[in-house]
């Protein structure tokens, strides 16, 4: 089975990981530091307005706690989007609000967000989708003339975007997990251009122990600290970071392979064009999936005739109201939405997808439309 998704790992991150077990200190110490100065360096920003988080969805739970947002709050967010921004929402005890995409792009819709209830409303988070960025400039315009707060869901989008783009939203955050273009194993990063929040968000990801951090840096641990706030249990561990470090150093390859392995796969398959539409490659963003629209009401048929194949696909992702806990919370009409959830599927895309491997794709998808 040729994965959709699939880490580009190499001897570079098995070494990380042994050394660090072989070091003994397994917990946020020298490498989680490391890892967000690695990430901080990539991004042109001071070290001091970046924190990493065990997650991308404990990254975003910080994030709105240290917004302040919580009960009797409204969070407006789009439909389609992944699961971790909903439970994100409710874990600060706030009410989301979803709001429509456009059908053709799944990106975030500025009509439909102006035609929201905004009553109770503290925030919106918006998101980059496979390889499009959202319009952050109208939608920053947008949340400042309604006084609300802006989140960036960058999940998809890091080595993309610049910091004149991140400048535009209060919180930016990006996702480390193991399909994403580089990987920590598992891990979030935050941003934000006030280190305030930032500040918070350091103390609450660590049970809000305000522990030494030079020690912590050092590998050395803290025995005297104060508690000042609520925290949780979400900081990086060193295993984690030692591979992130490892990931973003290697980035610049990463990506190059996943362009052309976009590429190659858009070019054996543009022969179907009657019948498959992909979602554009934005200029300057590595693309994280290749996702396309399948027209004809054949998208179910397609991905079990691939997956019958030997190539898995996925549909990214099931709308937040189509979910038993969601369904009764406020929205607009989400009739993009719908549309674009019925067409979308995702194949395969990673930076050590083989040429043989795109051979089996477009075989497969030779066999299906042949049948037509």
């Amino acid at each position: 089975m040729i994965p959709v998704w699939k880490p580009s790992i190499t001897t570079k991150e098995k070494e990380a990981v042994c050394r660090v077990l072989d070091e003994g200190y397994l917990g946020m110490g020298a490498d989680v530091f490391r890892f967000e100065s690695i990430v901080a360096s990539r991004l042109c920003v001071r070290d001091e307005l970046i924190v990493s988080a065990h997650t991308g969805q404990s990254a975003l739970h910080l994030a709105l706690l240290a917004l302040g947002i919580g009960k009797d709050d409204v969070v407006i967010t789009p439909s389609f989007n992944n699961i971790a921004d909903f439970q994100a929402i409710l874990a600060v005890n706030a009410t989301p609000y979803f709001c429509d995409i456009d059908s053709t792009t799944g990106l975030i819709s500025l009509d439909s967000l102006e035609a929201c209830n905004l009553a109770n409303a503290k925030a919106i988070i918006c998101l980059d989708y496979a390889s499009q960025y959202c319009d952050l400039k109208r939608l920053s315009d947008f949340a400042r003339r309604q006084g609300l707060a802006l989140v960036y869901d960058a999940a998809h989008s890091f080595g993309s975007v610049d910091l004149e783009r991140l400048n535009l939203a209060d919180v930016s955050m990006f996702s480390f997990d193991p399909i994403k273009t580089i990987t920590a194993i598992d891990a979030g990063i935050i941003y934000s251009p006030e280190a305030r929040l930032t500040n918070v968000i350091r103390k609450t990801r660590h049970m809000g122990m305000e522990q030494n951090l030079a020690s912590l840096s050092k590998n050395q641990r803290s025995t005297s600290y104060d508690v000042n706030l609520r925290g949780y249990r979400y900081h990086l561990s060193n295993v984690h970071a030692a591979v992130g470090c490892v990931q973003v150093e290697r980035f610049d390859s990463i990506s190059k392979k996943r362009f052309a392995a976009l590429q190659d796969t858009r070019d054996r398959l543009s022969k179907f064009s009657e019948y498959l539409t992909f979602i554009n490659l934005d200029e300057g963003f590595t693309p994280f999936m290749n996702a396309c629209l399948v027209e004809g009401e054949r998208r179910n048929q397609l991905k079990k005739h691939l997956e019958m194949s030997g190539v898995q696909t996925g549909i990214h992702w099931t709308p937040g109201h189509h979910f038993g806990l969601l369904k009764d919370y406020p929205r607009t009409s989400l009739e993009g939405t719908e549309l674009f959830y019925s067409k979308v599927l995702s194949i395969p895309l990673y930076a050590d997808l083989l040429p043989t491997d795109i051979d089996l794709i477009e075989t497969a998808f030779d066999a299906f439309y042949s049948a037509i």
